[in-house]
């Protein structure tokens, strides 16, 4: 199967840390932080009936609550117990007061828990301009005995108090003994940029097993592995997760500090693992609100190395950055010197307008013979990126077909001459084919055509390959998922997002509305044109659309007004901005 490096990602996410290797180095310590909760243990009844003080019931939506106040418990003679029967929606939960908390510090919540269905954790924060927020922070599956459940939660920006609760939200029951919330505190590593510990090599003696600094996250209900460990790009150590299934998002996590606003960073980092990896950022502002920004995902690198580079800008008003580094494939990831660059500022800060580029990868047939005509009823030109050792075999152009193309004024770009996997290839044998397919095109289109495009196979690539590819073209695409902004251009890595038989009209316009309103260059990524149900010739299912699918679409694009280009075209004019 082609590597979709193309995903959607998780904007919910919780925070565990488990560690395997302790490191041998000497380590600041934390202090030892107090219990915020009072009456953590409901040791203490409250004076006015059969509850505990300093804890309060809750429920919402169509469901019947029933809320006890137990005689046996985890650690002592008491407990508390919240269930429901009759569910439709909402959910049930006790809630300890609410407590005063530092904006921007790292606090641990846990307790001790028994539940026959799947229950979460919650934090209410209310903030210092009176709104309140909630935060997910965690799921936790059933259990019979008592069982120990545990999240950290960040203060945002702008934040005064928060109380966390244990909730249920389905038919069961679910119990809760020795509540605890804690500040993480003291332990704090050197930071370049306001980003602490971007190189891993600080832990903190209170948690050695996890580097200073960062958390980890998972989101979902299967097991995950998060080991800090000595396999570094550079020192002595890095940070780790394994996944046990697609089921997950698991990621490790830090904030930013006092970073500027409106200016231009690139958050950059070296990784390696057997799946791919993205990364997005959360912006807290000093009017309590936040805002999301997706950044670019990266492929498996199998071992290899890789540098990861990609650069935005910061809103007005941010006083914090929440990064996530993530991955939500099967397999595992390493990571090593995270850093924030500073860049230099754009002035405008936006391209003059949108613009879209349509690509075709691995040269089939079927977009020569049902895609040229619909392309040519609406006056586009597209790039094809050809891998001229399939030239003429079954379901693939043609070198007749291929020259009509490049006559008709459409780009043809390079595949490698194979559809080969390069993070699986040497340097020289990357170099072979590079040279191969060009030699090959250009002998098919005469030796003053121009190859300048490139697009990985299977979207597969390391930085290192990329430096290999930029020997030979002028630009490489990939089909990571993002546009092309002025603040990210970069012609090593062209952001694109695949256009397959599940992407809905619906999708394509709101990519290109959002490419017109952004100023945007939107790159579109497709593969075959073929009725419902066919095969690629590489047996590929899922990659093609329908004839009827790619007229719709480039209709919704013509009627945008949009500017259309190919990739070299759009590169050149957008570079002339800069």
């Amino acid at each position: 199967m082609r590597l979709l490096t193309q995903i959607k990602r998780s904007a919910v996410s919780l925070l565990l840390a488990v560690g395997l290797v302790v490191p041998a180095f000497s380590m600041p310590a934390y202090a030892v932080a107090p219990n915020l909760v009072s009456n953590g243990d409901f040791e203490t009844a409250a004076s006015g009936g059969p509850q505990p003080a300093n804890w309060f019931q809750d429920s919402w939506g169509t469901n019947t609550p029933a809320f006890s106040y137990l005689s046996e418990g985890h650690g002592g003679t008491h407990a508390i117990r919240t269930t429901i029967t009759n569910y439709q929606d909402g959910d049930a939960k006790w809630l300890f007061n609410a407590v005063t908390i530092t904006p921007t510090q790292t606090y641990t919540y846990s307790d001790w828990y028994r539940a026959d269905t799947t229950t979460n954790l919650w934090a209410r924060v209310e903030m210092q301009n009176g709104s309140v927020q909630y935060q997910w922070l965690k799921s936790f599956a059933t259990a019979t005995t008592w069982t120990q459940a545990s999240a950290n939660f960040t203060a945002p920006a702008g934040s005064a108090r928060v109380s966390i609760f244990h909730v249920i939200n389905n038919n069961g029951q679910l119990d809760i003994d020795d509540v605890n919330l804690t500040q993480q505190m003291t332990c704090t590593p050197p930071a370049v940029n306001g980003l602490a510990n971007g190189d891993f090599e600080q832990a903190c003696s209170d948690s050695p097993t996890t580097p200073a600094g960062w958390q980890s996250q998972t989101y979902g209900p299967d097991p995950v592995t998060y080991s800090y460990s000595t396999d570094a790009h550079s020192g002595s150590r890095a940070a780790s997760m394994t996944t046990s299934s697609e089921n997950d998002e698991a990621g490790w996590t830090t904030t930013i500090q006092s970073p500027a606003s409106n200016q231009r960073y690139a958050l950059s980092f070296w990784q390696k693992g057997s799946t791919y990896l993205y990364t997005y950022l959360t912006f807290n502002l000093a009017d309590g609100t936040s805002k999301d920004l997706s950044l670019m995902s990266a492929p498996a690198t199998l071992g290899a190395w890789s540098q990861y580079k990609d650069a935005f800008v910061t809103p007005a008003g941010t006083e914090s950055i929440k990064v996530v580094i993530a991955t939500s494939g099967l397999g595992n990831v390493t990571l090593d010197d995270v850093a924030l660059l500073t860049l230099t500022n754009q002035t405008p800060a936006d391209f003059t307008a949108g613009m879209v580029s349509i690509t075709f990868d691995d040269g089939l047939a079927s977009t020569y013979t049902k895609g040229t005509s619909v392309l040519a009823q609406y006056g586009f030109k597209a790039t094809y990126y050809v891998n001229a050792g399939s030239l003429g075999s079954t379901g693939f152009m043609t070198a007749t077909q291929l020259k009509s193309l490049a006559a008709a004024g459409h780009e043809i770009g390079s595949h490698l001459y194979h559809h080969s996997d390069m993070v699986q290839l040497d340097t020289a044998t990357i170099m072979n084919e590079l040279d191969g397919n060009k030699a090959t095109l250009q002998q098919t289109l005469g030796t003053g055509y121009s190859i300048n495009s490139f697009a990985s196979p299977y979207g597969s690539y390391t930085s290192g390959d990329i430096d290999t590819v930029m020997q030979y073209q002028a630009s490489h695409r990939t089909t990571d998922g993002e546009m092309n902004t002025k603040a990210n251009l970069d012609p090593r890595q062209i952001h694109a997002r695949l256009v397959t038989s599940s992407t809905t009209l619906a999708e394509v316009k709101a990519w290109i509305a959002e490419a017109k309103a952004a100023h945007a260059w939107l790159v579109l990524v497709y593969h075959g044109i073929a009725p419902a149900g066919s095969t690629d010739p590489a047996g590929e299912l899922g990659f093609s659309v329908t004839p009827t699918q790619f007229k719709n679409q480039m209709s919704a694009l013509k009627a945008s007004g949009i500017s259309v280009q190919t990739t070299t075209a759009a590169l050149a004019a957008l570079a002339s901005q800069l």
